[in-house]
């Protein structure tokens, strides 16, 4: 099977016939730094995480380059330009099926040799790279029933992301409904819940489910 890219429906070889030149991969995403000088003080501060309490990091940036192997280039060459260029889209690579990339695409460069055609797609995408959940879906969810008694949730699994989770309140019951996170509550109501002080990291994020009601979380995990 050949290596691929697929850009949102589209397969870069079995839609398009492109052939990548060398091996496909994304390229990481540049940590930002920043370094304070003081007059008078040998060095520089690292400044770089004071703000934020932890690393950001700029969007991955790079290029795929392809030859076109099947069909009239100048039609392939058309398809592509009309259908991906200066997209918004989900990016998946074959050899790495269980992540998914996210951001814009673009058509940079075509070269022609006297044996080949080549062309060469740009891309700018979000600095993380986020897991399918098991049913395949861009988000992974989790239900919650509370019944009375405290129901203690985990989000499992690594995230270097931050995840601001979505609750999406189904049904509450007559003593109400909300949830606890570092020790902190916050009232539920119905339909799509978000706070920006629910802020999830690391491993086994853990949330707290109070009174009587019913929910899913839904969120999205991504590493570097």
């Amino acid at each position: 099977m050949k290596c691929s890219v697929r850009f949102g429906d589209k397969d870069s070889y079995k839609d398009y016939g492109l052939v990548a030149t060398s091996k496909l991969v994304v390229n990481p995403p540049s940590p930002i730094f920043e370094f304070l000088e003081v007059p008078g003080k040998n060095g520089q501060i690292d400044m770089s995480d004071v703000l934020t309490g932890e690393i950001i990091y700029s969007n991955r940036v790079g290029d795929f380059d392809f030859v076109v192997t099947k069909g009239n280039f100048e039609e392939t060459y058309l398809r592509v330009l009309n259908e991906l260029h200066g997209r918004k889209m989900m990016i998946v690579l074959s050899e790495d099926p269980t992540f998914y990339y996210e951001g814009r695409i673009s058509i940079n460069n075509v070269k022609t040799d006297k044996n080949y055609n080549y062309i060469s797609i740009s891309y700018n995408l979000q600095p993380f790279k986020f897991y399918f959940s098991e049913e395949g879906l861009l988000e992974e969810s989790i239900s919650v029933v509370a019944t009375g008694i405290d129901k203690t949730v985990v989000i499992k699994g690594e995230s270097k992301n931050v995840i601001v989770p979505n609750i999406d309140v189904i049904e509450i019951g007559e003593i109400g409904f909300g949830v606890r996170f570092d020790g902190v509550s916050f009232s539920l109501s119905k339909g799509i819940n978000r706070f920006v002080d629910i802020r999830l990291q690391g491993s086994n994020a853990t949330l707290v489910f109070y009174g009587k009601g019913r929910a899913t979380i839904r969120y999205r995990r991504g590493i570097i």
